[in-house]
């Protein structure tokens, strides 16, 4: 079980060492689709949420 946010950074790392996993995300971080496209509050929450994504798109095993 992890954060859905990094769950595709967490299966390849078990699975580079062999470990066979069963992905179950939790603690997403929109409720629907729709979320995806609605404007950030501030500024800074719009680039937060870009370092967040950039962070996990990077980051691998």
């Amino acid at each position: 079980m992890t954060s859905a946010s990094h769950i595709h950074r967490a299966m390849a790392c078990f699975r580079t060492v062999g470990f066979p996993v069963v992905a179950y995300p939790v603690d997403y971080r929109t409720r629907r689709t729709a979320e995806l496209w609605r404007p950030s509050g501030s500024a800074a929450a719009g680039l937060s949420a870009a370092a967040l994504a950039a962070s996990e798109w990077r980051s691998g095993c």
